[in-house]
């Protein structure tokens, strides 16, 4: 089986974004260029060129990345950082003679990444030849030194692989970018892969192989590949992330009762530019945001949080659990008032003594039904017929829609 190494510092169409930087304060004009084919087209055959700046510059510029890289990399750390210290403390003399071995290290270490990805290139595919050029019969694999030739039953299908990369959440503002595509040619003995992704429109280029290779018999597939752009850190993405009164707009709460819901519901929250005199800019995250206010749309909030507060009721029942759990009372923000009401009056009056009151039956009742998205029934459940009600709203509830921040 053959495998293409990458990334190779090479590109075959060298489509580089030009820019021109003008003398007037005049913004510079756009100078990008759309991807050109990659196909070269001759009397007697059809060639899909991935590199196409010789093959002797071509191992040229891998044998040079090879050797300047790992130098620069290991004698920026190492040839100045380290003998600065070196010499500050034991003297300029030791610090040469360790600067010197040092830099003989790095070229010997550079020598060889260099040879590996050189011979590395010599084995990279930099031009897929398809001939004759109307019905192909052979396919020829060009790489800098020699080729392989096929005949075209051998070749099974290829496979353009376009790779996109998206954004990282609602709050990531720049849109989704081609990273590029790569070719994979599936062969009896093995695949094939194109060295490194190119910048080519990956529609054009499959429609073209399959007007190509169609009347040979060769299957050209499609496969997206889609990547997450990487965040940037927390306090960086905060500054576009949504303030107190943003999230009470759309949750429909009070913005003093922002603070504690958030961190009831595990929400990511970003208290900026504070200091010992100024408090701060606090900031939630509009992602797992958007999720509460998701269910506060469909009526799963309510649900929810009925049942939040119902479980909280049946425990005042008991002997051993004579109070409500910290916080409740503030998710009763997302309930109607009237029902919001009848649960604070019920917990008080648990509270006081009388756990098993007729108000605090009715709150539990109201709240199993908003649990189960029912009107109340003609004959009102109490007593004993109260309970089978309460243990179904129960079984159907739904759960908050946590964030992923910490409990």
């Amino acid at each position: 089986m053959e495998h293409a190494d990458r990334p190779h510092p090479a590109s075959p169409t060298g489509d580089l974004d030009d820019s021109v930087t003008p003398t007037s304060p005049e913004p510079a004009p756009d100078h990008r260029r759309s991807p050109r084919s990659p196909f070269v087209e001759s009397p007697r055959s059809t060639s899909l060129v991935f590199v196409d700046t010789g093959r002797v510059r071509y191992v040229a510029a891998n044998l040079g990345f090879g050797f300047v890289l790992p130098v620069v990399l290991a004698m920026i750390p190492w040839g100045f950082l380290m003998v600065v210290w070196v010499a500050d403390y034991f003297g300029a003399g030791l610090a040469w003679r360790l600067f010197v071995v040092g830099l003989a290290v790095a070229v010997v270490a550079s020598a060889a990444v260099s040879l590996s990805t050189g011979a590395s290139a010599l084995r990279h595919v930099t031009r897929v030849e398809f001939a004759p050029a109307a019905v192909p019969e052979r396919v020829r694999l060009v790489r800098p030194v020699g080729g392989t030739e096929l005949p075209i039953e051998e070749l099974k299908r290829i496979v353009v692989v376009h790779t996109e990369q998206q954004p990282h959440g609602p709050d990531d503002a720049e849109p989704a970018v081609s990273l590029g595509v790569e070719v994979e040619l599936h062969t009896a003995t093995g695949t094939v892969t194109s060295p490194g992704r190119f910048r080519l429109d990956a529609d054009r280029l499959v429609e073209r192989l399959e007007a190509l290779l169609e009347p040979a018999g060769v299957a050209v597939e499609r496969r997206d590949v889609a990547v997450t752009r990487r965040p940037p850190p927390v306090r960086a993405r905060a500054r576009a992330w949504w303030d107190d009164d943003r999230v009470a707009a759309d949750w429909g709460v009070p913005v003093a009762d922002v603070p504690l819901l958030v961190h009831l519901l595990r929400i990511h929250r970003v208290v900026l530019d504070h200091s010992l005199t100024t408090p701060g800019q606090p900031r939630s995250d509009p992602a797992e945001v958007a999720r509460v206010t998701a269910a506060v749309a469909d009526g799963t909030m309510t649900r929810a949080v009925a049942a939040e507060l119902l479980t909280d009721l049946n425990g005042l029942r008991r002997p051993l659990a004579p109070r409500a759990r910290a916080g409740s009372a503030h998710l009763a923000a997302f309930l109607p008032a009237e029902l919001a009401d009848a649960y604070r009056a019920a917990v008080a009056r648990a509270a006081g003594g009388d756990p098993g009151s007729p108000q605090v039956d009715a709150a539990r009742r109201d709240l199993a039904l908003a649990v189960l998205d029912e009107p109340a029934p003609a004959d009102d459940p109490t007593g004993g017929a109260l309970e089978p009600l309460v243990r179904r709203a129960l079984h159907a509830r739904p759960y908050l829609p946590y964030g992923t921040a910490p409990p």
